[in-house]
């Protein structure tokens, strides 16, 4: 049969994400969406919280006060100073082991390529990771070191990783891990931080914690930060909505800080507005349940292996944030070795694991609530049928 066109996915309406760095939306018509998939209302999703921001961002920004201070520098250090005092406050942590910075993402690229600059020659990360990190830390000249996760378990091997360290290394670790979502609790964490080599630094990624509404907050690695050369990010796109205000921060003892973000000290690199919002986001805990709760309804888990052809077998995904990922059938797919080393970066694909097999090509994933689930099979039906191209 003829081959969908891009035009004629998006008329479709499926929400589909295309993950690369991260997934984008890709749009459709309502009307459509509504017929296709039995929704009274469409909701988009992006970077996992459809939910969009804070209600109460709307009632306490000042808005018309930003406007009328934008000629003054002074305004973004001022929200900034409010938003940092927030943070301390729920983290119970000192203003001086606070970092604020354009989202987590680019705050790990920073404090790598400051670590790279004081002599550290190496990174030792799991796989599958986040994936970005392991590019930019390629492109700064650091060589990489992956540990696959066990695929029964779908959990890596932290003595493992101790036992690889030396004071050359930085170690990141993804906490949940992504996207299985496995999480390692604080003493865990303890016990891997002591089992480093003397001089290995240790970056956790927390970007996801808070959206995981059965682990408690107090298993967040911020309490080891005492412990030295651990840095632990958060950010404000997930959980409060806030993406595009590209927003994060790092916690760390302020040895550490100082050490991965001098060149960052004087620069801004937000705006007064989204400081402002993620302070009052902050406060938000009525909202920040929603979201969690939100996030929960919306993970969706298909028997999908029927759809593919013979030749690639897959049972049911245990993605945690791109829960739905279907291989499509079409030019460019191909079995790739596991103990192949190599991820794929370019225009026409991109390698990923699914419980533990390794895949090349273009995938979709889609989010939906789970009364959906027999609509979205017959769009899949369809889409794989039609042999889709994007």
């Amino acid at each position: 049969m003829k081959p969908l066109d891009r035009r004629s996915l998006l008329n479709w309406g499926a929400q589909a994400t295309f993950a690369a760095a991260g997934a984008s939306l890709l749009g459709c018509k309502k009307k459509d969406e509504s017929r296709l998939l039995g929704a009274s209302r469409s909701i988009y999703i992006k970077n996992e919280n459809p939910l969009g921001a804070s209600p109460q961002i709307q009632r306490d920004l000042d808005i018309n006060f930003h406007l009328a201070n934008m000629h003054r520098y002074e305004l973004y250090d001022e929200s900034l100073e409010r938003l940092k005092n927030a943070i301390s406050d729920t983290e119970g942590v000192s203003l001086e082991q606070i970092f604020v910075g354009p989202g987590s993402r680019h705050l790990i690229y920073e404090s790598l390529l400051n670590l790279h600059r004081k002599g550290y020659r190496r990174l030792l990360m799991g796989f599958p990771d986040y994936g970005t990190v392991e590019y930019f830390a390629r492109e700064i000249g650091l060589q990489i070191q992956r540990l696959e996760l066990n695929h029964q378990t779908l959990k890596y091997d932290l003595q493992r990783f101790a036992q690889l360290s030396d004071h050359q290394t930085v170690v990141y670790l993804s906490n949940p891990q992504l996207p299985y979502g496995h999480f390692f609790k604080k003493e865990e964490i303890r016990s891997f931080r002591k089992n480093l080599a003397p001089g290995a630094f240790l970056l956790i990624d927390e970007a996801y914690l808070h959206i995981r509404p059965e682990d408690n907050q107090d298993q967040s690695a911020v309490g080891l930060i005492d412990m030295g050369q651990i840095l632990v990010f958060r950010t404000f796109s997930k959980l409060h909505g806030l993406a595009s205000q590209r927003i994060g921060y790092s916690i760390g003892a302020k040895e550490n800080l100082k050490e991965c973000f001098s060149s960052y000290k004087k620069i801004r690199i937000a705006s007064s507005v989204g400081l402002d919002c993620a302070r009052i986001s902050l406060a938000d805990k009525k909202f920040q349940r929603q979201s969690q709760d939100t996030i929960k309804e919306w993970s969706l888990k298909l028997e999908i292996s029927h759809w593919l052809p013979p030749s690639i077998q897959m049972t049911q995904t245990h993605l945690l944030f791109i829960p739905l990922t279907i291989l499509l059938k079409g030019e460019g797919i191909r079995w790739i070795d596991p103990k192949e080393q190599r991820i794929f970066y370019d225009q026409t694909g991109m390698s990923f694991w699914i419980l533990g097999k390794k895949y090349f090509g273009t995938y979709i994933s889609i989010q939906h609530p789970r009364k959906m689930k027999e609509n979205i099979k017959k769009l899949l039906s369809t889409l794989l049928e039609h042999q889709v191209i994007v």
